[in-house]
């Protein structure tokens, strides 16, 4: 299988002389879903705006789609738009995206952008909303709006073009519980139709909800691989100043206290119910 996207020894040197990514090779293939993780400052947005082909980098090769871009097409919007049409970002921050004077209208902006007729845009902006449950919100002011109902609506921008691979940028940060959840849930629906996610976050419980493969960086790729093996990598999480998720903890508490229980599921929810049924087997004294 081909990858959608490749890089190959990729870095990037802000103008400033910060080195945020140095050395990168990475792939990403179709219907993958991967997390990014590191800590602040660890170069996850530059790496996402490279993979949205936003940047280009200061040395190595970055090929989309089986065609290799080079900096002059990244300056030329008009030459981008085969490319950036198959690829949605969600950024860190959704006033960045929502600038309109009606969430309807932000939605708008990219199919007007691609030329659709008035007709297919107001299609795909309303099919959008509603395939997100906010239709209700086409009308409103960006301003008015929650942060959880930001973070949909900045969500609706990045798919109304129906693209192939999605990029979010710390889609979590700053939501309520409940807004978490229903935003891993459409993240999870968008997977299941066979689209590509690609998703840099430092909340390590949100990982094993949504992805399968683990990039960890901290400016230069330190650890890559499934999600359950990278995530029970202490030394790896460490060194990239990342907690390891909850059920290694509860594990490590368990064998400490010589209860030698198979590895937790890595799933928060699925940890949190074996603990109990381990909770009742000791009350039944049967361990």
């Amino acid at each position: 299988m081909n990858p959608l996207i490749a890089l190959r020894d990729v870095s990037y040197e802000y103008p400033d002389g910060t080195q945020a990514l140095s050395s990168i090779d990475m792939q990403v293939f179709p219907g993958e879903s991967i997390a990014i993780v590191g800590p602040n400052g660890g170069g996850k947005s530059t790496l996402l705006m490279v993979l949205s082909a936003l940047i280009y980098p200061t040395s190595g090769t970055v090929e989309m789609f089986g065609k290799k871009l080079d900096r002059k097409m990244i300056d030329r919007p008009k030459r981008m738009f085969p490319i950036r049409k198959r690829i949605g970002v969600m950024f860190q921050d959704p006033d960045v995206q929502l600038f309109s004077a009606t969430v309807f209208d932000d939605v708008a902006f990219g199919p007007i952008n691609f030329g659709l007729s008035e007709e297919e845009v107001r299609k795909k902006v309303m099919g959008t909303l509603r395939y997100l449950g906010i239709e209700n919100m086409a009308k409103k002011h960006p301003y008015e709006l929650s942060g959880g109902e930001k973070r949909k609506a900045a969500l609706a921008t990045a798919i109304v073009m129906e693209p192939e691979i999605l990029i979010l940028d710390e889609p979590t940060s700053d939501l309520d519980p409940r807004s978490r959840e229903e935003l891993v849930a459409t993240i999870n629906s968008f997977r299941k139709r066979g689209k590509t996610v690609i998703t840099a976050t430092h909340d390590m419980e949100l990982v094993p909800e949504i992805a399968e493969r683990v990039v960890v960086l901290n400016g230069k790729i330190i650890r890559e691989g499934g999600v359950e093996e990278v995530l029970r990598d202490r030394e790896a999480m460490r060194s990239a100043g990342l907690d390891v998720p909850i059920s290694v903890e509860l594990m490590e508490i368990l064998r400490a206290q010589g209860i030698g229980e198979d590895e937790f599921p890595i799933k928060r929810r699925e940890a949190m119910g074996r603990l109990q049924e381990i909770i009742e087997r000791c009350k039944k004294g049967k361990m």
